[in-house]
């Protein structure tokens, strides 16, 4: 019973703090003419977003950030893919075979991946190791048209050798053809 009111104590306390402070900040009755207005907040507009499809998938997608990191997906028609992550001062490189499942879920299973300790001389071919029970779910959809046309990832599950791996993707990812 007293854990019970300690959890509750300190939500009770922000929620007091919260009421009072936004009470203490509101409108005043006493400003008279002095009401201040305040400016609608206009919205990001929306891109027009599609479903993905094995038409439009196949290709290099890129996302760099400076400082040398950043998402390199590379799908090819034939069903082949290479995940490759730069992380500053090492490679990790991830081959496997995609597919689009349904809800517009690009799911890619990795058959092989390997570690690079370098940005500069990645090679796609040996120094690979085994994967087991891995793949990569995203859902995604493009924006955009023509060399504007990006591919728009949200990770859902990343699986690596039969765990969980969250955190080798930001939660959306923006790809532009590279």
């Amino acid at each position: 019973m007293e854990e019970e009111f300690m959890i509750r104590t300190p939500a009770l306390a922000l929620l007091i703090t919260l009421v009072l402070v936004s009470g203490a900040c509101g409108p005043s009755q006493n400003q008279g003419t002095r009401e201040q207005v305040r400016e609608p907040v206009p919205e990001e507009p929306v891109e027009p977003q599609s479903p993905l499809n094995f038409k439009d998938l196949p290709g290099t997608w890129k996302l760099m950030y400076g400082g040398e990191f950043g998402y390199d997906f590379r799908l090819r028609s034939n069903y082949q893919a290479w995940v490759i992550l730069y992380l500053q001062s090492h490679t990790l490189v991830f081959k496997g075979i995609y597919t689009i499942e349904e809800g517009s879920r690009l799911r890619i299973n990795i058959t092989e991946m390997k570690s690079v300790e370098s940005i500069t001389n990645v090679s796609l071919r040996g120094g690979f190791v085994k994967a087991n029970s891995s793949y990569f779910q995203f859902k995604g959809t493009f924006s955009g048209k023509g060399k504007e046309k990006a591919l728009r990832l949200v990770p859902e599950r990343i699986i690596i050798d039969g765990n969980n791996s969250d955190g080798y993707f930001e939660p959306v990812i923006r790809l532009k053809r590279g």
